[in-house]
């Protein structure tokens, strides 16, 4: 397990220092930096495949990051897709094999794989 945290500016230090307040409370949060190398919109829309091919699955309740997904990119803010690309980067480079993430049992919103 692991959170990630985009490694740029301020999030840099939050990050550090929610790594160092956690371990002195005995409750250590694994949080790594994620620092993006490529253009954001490029990142985001390297998530298509993934999506249709049904291994990113979304939840009807997160509702401000499908807004955000079906809009992109075009909509207001994209920190969701944005959140979600690292995600899935760093789910693939601790996974060892297959990835996917699911967030929820069943299959939902199916119309969203081209929209990526």
């Amino acid at each position: 397990m692991a959170w990630a945290i985009e490694a740029v500016q301020f999030q840099e230090f939050m990050r550090q220092t929610l790594v160092k307040r956690s371990a002195r409370r005995g409750v250590p949060v694994p949080a790594v930096g994620v620092t993006p190398h490529t253009d954001k919109d490029l990142r985001i829309a390297s998530l298509q495949p993934h999506v249709a091919n049904g291994l990113i699955r979304f939840d009807p309740r997160h509702k401000t990051l499908l807004e955000q997904l079906r809009h992109w990119p075009k909509a207001d803010h994209d920190d969701g897709p944005d959140a979600l690309q690292m995600l899935w980067m760093l789910a693939n480079s601790r996974s060892g094999g297959h990835t996917q993430i699911v967030t929820r049992r069943r299959r939902v919103h199916a119309d969203l794989r081209g929209y990526v």
